[in-house]
């Protein structure tokens, strides 16, 4: 299992989330089916309810930071749009 961390935490949210691998087929499908929408593939094609950029945005989230389950973290910067 992995998770989505998200930074600054707005209040009365949770920090992290749990996220899943999602088959290649599924993630595509979504990128294909939703265009106009931010959507974040952590390592591995994770997917995660803080995986949706729009709604990151709108919260003023600035980095989300995902594990890949073995310890290592990547992080993924927000750019204003």
């Amino acid at each position: 299992m992995s998770f989505h961390i998200i930074g600054p935490v707005p209040s009365g949210a949770s920090a992290g989330e749990w996220s899943v691998s999602l088959p290649k087929y599924v993630s595509d499908g979504l990128k294909n089916n939703f265009p106009d929408y931010k959507i974040l593939f952590g390592p591995g094609n994770t997917f995660g309810l803080y995986a949706v950029g729009d709604g990151l945005e709108k919260d003023g989230i600035t980095y989300v930071k995902a594990t890949d389950g073995e310890g290592n973290i990547f992080v993924y910067l927000m750019k204003k749009p």
